[in-house]
């Protein structure tokens, strides 16, 4: 047996491209989609309201872009990624 170890470049979110920054905010906004309601920031509560409210659940990214487009990129920002925009776990 041999042990390797591999060496990953790891980028902040403003160091990605924009290709590389649209996959990473989709990940965010698919871990909010995957998050019981009670754990969501306000502003993704309000989305998930409106969606609820205007019975268009399929429009609930959009919503979340709206409402709570600042929390987003600060999730964003507070993580590490690929250069491929993955995010590191």
């Amino acid at each position: 047996m041999r042990k390797v170890t591999k060496i990953f470049e790891v980028y902040q979110f403003d160091e990605l491209g924009e290709e590389e920054q649209t996959k990473a905010l989709n990940s965010i906004i698919e871990i909010l989609l995957e998050t019981p309601y009670e754990f969501q920031p306000p502003n993704v509560k309000r989305a998930w309201d409106e969606a609820e409210e205007m019975q268009t659940p399929w429009f609930f990214r959009e919503y979340i872009i709206e409402y709570a487009k600042d929390e987003v990129f600060e999730i964003a920002r507070n993580n590490e990624y690929l250069k491929n925009g993955d995010m590191l776990d």
